[in-house]
């Protein structure tokens, strides 16, 4: 085996998806989820741009019994319709506390070779087909029984 010593990225050092530059932002958004919410309820978090670049999301959340199903994805804003669903998390479990330090990742269902990927080409859009913004969604398949607080710390760039 060969002892490699190369740039793992060419032509701009930044990389590709950053085309320059772009903004580092932080939102942290924080909500009740309710005893009395039903399965299939929807928890809209932020509107984002098609082009911003998501680095990390963290789920901290006191434990909120039987909360075993919740999917982290975008919906077409001002209450549109699901774009897709899961495409950051898939079937996360709210029902033990996530503590800071021990935060549930929100972005477990994104593929390595997907990260700093802009939003439009994680949901299988193209510059023309993409929408000007997106709602980023906390979706409960399994609610749970308890209220708890749940905080989503998501850190992106706007590009």
């Amino acid at each position: 085996m060969a002892v490699e010593d190369k740039y793992v990225v060419s032509g701009n050092v930044l990389g590709e998806n950053f085309n320059g530059g772009g903004s580092l932002r932080k939102s942290i958004i924080s909500f009740e989820v309710d005893s009395a919410d039903s399965d299939g309820s929807l928890y809209r978090l932020m509107s984002l741009t098609g082009n911003t670049i998501i680095t990390n999301v963290l789920i901290g959340n006191d434990a909120i019994t039987s909360g075993t199903d919740y999917d982290l994805g975008f919906y077409d804003k001002d209450g549109g319709a699901v774009v897709v669903a899961n495409v950051l998390l898939d079937a996360g479990n709210l029902s033990g506390a996530h503590v800071s330090g021990s935060e549930l990742s929100g972005m477990s269902n994104v593929d390595v070779a997907n990260r700093g990927k802009q939003i439009y080409e994680l949901l299988s859009k193209t510059q023309l087909t993409k929408a000007e913004s997106y709602d980023l969604c906390l979706l409960a398949n399994t609610v749970g029984s308890a209220t708890g607080t749940v905080t989503v710390i998501v850190d992106y760039i706007v590009v």
